[in-house]
């Protein structure tokens, strides 16, 4: 069978990079072997010599309009969008990607796409109503062969119950979802709460987080892990029982993926999440705790804080339907099919 040749364009040590081009794309030409990929943050010299059959960007990768342009109908072009575009205007990277000159690139690379590719069913539809344009849902997966994803004992830093928060910034109107059930816990004896991802460049932001889930200085038994790269962070999983995964109901995030339960599903962990878009696979099979209002968190929170018990069904249902190796077949058929 004859060698389709990938190239994937990205900035590297994103977390974007990671789920959706370096880990998915890494392991599939080790499968199929019919495919040659390679991975770079620009292109030297690619319009004197076109050698890729397709190209794969998303929505932040550093080729220009009109390099993307120059592309069309020497190569397939295939754009991953992972997120809702427009950002609400409280988000810290609002000022830096939401503007005229922006949107109206991202519409015209949308355009000239070959084909999209979205991390979500909702994002899906999201395309089709402002773009008219189709697009395919190829979900995140995890590769459990990677370190990370792979208990370990050893970093369990506690032997009482230990709920935790793992993400990054511009988290804090989800974390407002849950303050006041937070808040009625902080009293209670013999748990821990965890929070991953403090960064020093973002401490108004991590000083709220941390007021919120100590309830103002009150619970001692707060766990602070630093912010770590897209190849170390889910490690501080090992160390909780049970995470957390408030989201608000807003368009901005319905359009996110179902990412966080995955991670937390290959720990075998409890998940205490809101009733909403993303998460409502897992909810509605029973997988994990939905919670709508104040008294639904005020009840599973009183229940994790005393709970060291593990979750093999998510754990399960995450391997059987979301490893790298089951949502890469999708990949690949998707690959084959627009080449011909």
């Amino acid at each position: 069978m004859e060698q389709i040749k990938i190239c994937c364009i990205s900035e590297s040590n994103h977390g974007v990079y990671y789920h959706r081009l370096e880990i998915p794309f890494g392991n599939l030409d080790k499968v199929y072997k019919d495919l040659e990929i390679t991975f770079t943050n620009a292109i030297n010299n690619f319009h004197e010599g076109l050698q890729y059959d397709i190209i794969f960007l998303n929505r932040y990768c550093n080729l220009s309009h009109y390099e993307i342009k120059k592309l069309k109908g020497k190569v397939k072009i295939i754009i991953d969008i992972d997120d809702y575009w427009n950002l609400p205007t409280w988000h810290s990277s609002y000022c830096a990607v939401t503007s005229p000159i922006f949107e109206k690139a991202l519409k015209e690379n949308i355009e000239l796409a070959d084909e999209i590719w979205c991390a979500s069913e909702y994002l899906k539809l999201k395309i089709k109503e402002v773009f008219n344009k189709e697009s395919y849902y190829i979900p995140n997966g995890i590769d459990f062969d990677q370190q990370q994803f792979n208990p370990i004992k050893e970093v369990r830093l506690s032997n009482l119950p230990t709920i935790g928060y793992i993400a990054a910034a511009n988290h804090h109107r989800d974390i407002n979802k849950i303050a006041k059930a937070v808040y009625k816990i902080v009293h209670k004896p013999n748990f821990n709460i965890l929070v991953s991802g403090y960064n020093e460049q973002s401490k108004k932001y991590w000083g709220f987080v941390d007021n919120v889930f100590t309830g103002g200085g009150i619970l001692k038994n707060i766990i602070r892990i630093g912010s770590k790269d897209v190849y170390n962070y889910a490690v501080a999983y090992n160390a909780i029982d049970t995470a957390l995964a408030p989201l608000c109901n807003d368009e901005f995030s319905k359009c996110k993926s179902n990412l966080k339960i995955l991670e937390a599903g290959a720990f075998g962990l409890n998940v205490i999440a809101s009733v909403c878009e993303p998460y409502q696979e897992f909810i509605d099979k029973g997988l994990i705790k939905g919670c709508s209002n104040d008294k639904e968190w005020d009840v599973a929170l009183n229940k994790a804080i005393k709970d060291k018990s593990k979750n093999e069904r998510l754990r399960t249902y995450v391997k059987e339907n979301y490893s790298i190796e089951k949502i890469n077949k999708l990949r690949y058929e998707r690959i084959r099919n627009i080449v011909g």
